[in-house]
């Protein structure tokens, strides 16, 4: 009888352990779940606020560029060599645009990629066109700062060094 009872206690004590195995796999799996969703969220949080900034970055560059042009067009009229500044400018309105390909590409990737059953696979290609995005809006900002310098060299009148100021003696 003792022992009778103690093979009913084991089983009944077996078929509540795998009942409550089975309840903490479900619970894992949707905590699992959820985890895998938040995840997806912040990674695309992520990738939305590099977007951002540096879709941001590049109207700011445009805008910097038409007030270059202007400042161009501006010495042209005064009679100033622009030849100079003018390639300068081309050569950011070119980086710009090349920047905004790129960053366009990288915002195909992400979509895809958030489009995609399993995103991690495609996680990669995400992060490279990232990356490609980041160096040409680098570049595009270098162009920029070379086209601003070349614009500076033609607005600051050059310096005449043989009209130097004469200096009075005087009595001490």
């Amino acid at each position: 009888a003792v022992l009778k009872d103690a093979r009913d206690d084991r089983a009944t004590f077996r078929a509540q352990v795998k009942a409550d195995a089975e309840i903490m796999r479900a619970d894992f799996k949707e905590r699992s779940g959820e985890i895998r969703d938040e995840r997806r969220e912040l990674v695309g949080d992520h990738f939305a606020a590099i977007m951002n900034r540096l879709i941001n970055a590049l109207e700011r560059f445009d805008q910097i560029l038409a007030r270059i042009d202007s400042r161009i067009e501006k010495l042209a009229s005064d009679g100033v060599d622009t030849t100079a500044a003018v390639e300068a400018s081309a050569s950011a309105s070119a980086a710009i645009d090349a920047a905004n390909v790129a960053v366009a590409n990288a915002q195909v990737a992400i979509d895809a990629a958030a489009a995609s059953d399993t995103p991690q696979d495609e996680m990669d290609e995400v992060r490279t066109a990232v990356r490609v995005a980041i160096d040409a809006t680098k570049a595009a900002h270098r162009a920029l700062k070379d086209a601003l310098q070349v614009l500076k060299g033609l607005s600051s009148p050059p310096l005449d060094v043989s009209a130097s100021a004469e200096v009075e003696g005087g009595t001490e």
